[in-house]
């Protein structure tokens, strides 16, 4: 009878687990993330609050078949680092000058995510904010 209760609460546990947890974050192959950006080459980038994921474009992925986007890495960064980084994030979504109707080649993707719904913005390929943002997430990358 013991064994029969425990498995119950066992398994009322993990329902209520389930229920909790999105599916997209059980069984997705996504890491979690709050920002995450794509540039020019389809390189990804995956910032939380001190964490930045890189995940390079393999040479059998990328368009033209030679780039490869080097080793995924994954490293912490400062406050500084962060509030930089967020800071032109922000300045990237607010300023409308910047985004395209459409991805196109060398364009940047951003991503911030949202509970209900993921805010996705086109950036144009020649955006000096998408340049500053690049040079300082590959600078934190080099660290």
């Amino acid at each position: 009878m013991r064994n029969y209760l425990l498995n119950k609460r066992i398994e009322f546990l993990f329902i209520l687990l389930l229920l909790i947890m999105s599916p997209f974050e059980l069984f997705s192959k996504e890491p979690r993330f709050t920002i995450k950006y794509i540039d020019g080459s389809g390189n990804e980038y995956f910032i939380n609050k001190n964490t930045l994921l890189y995940r390079g474009v393999k040479k059998e992925e990328s368009s033209s078949g030679i780039y490869d986007g080097g080793e995924d890495k994954k490293v912490k960064f400062d406050y500084k680092q962060s509030k930089e980084i967020r800071s032109i994030v922000y300045k990237l979504i607010k300023d409308k000058e910047n985004h395209i109707e459409k991805r196109i080649m060398t364009s940047g993707m951003l991503i911030k995510r949202n509970k209900r719904k993921d805010k996705i913005y086109y950036i144009h390929p020649n955006s000096e904010l998408k340049s500053n943002l690049e040079k300082n997430l590959n600078t934190i990358l080099k660290d």
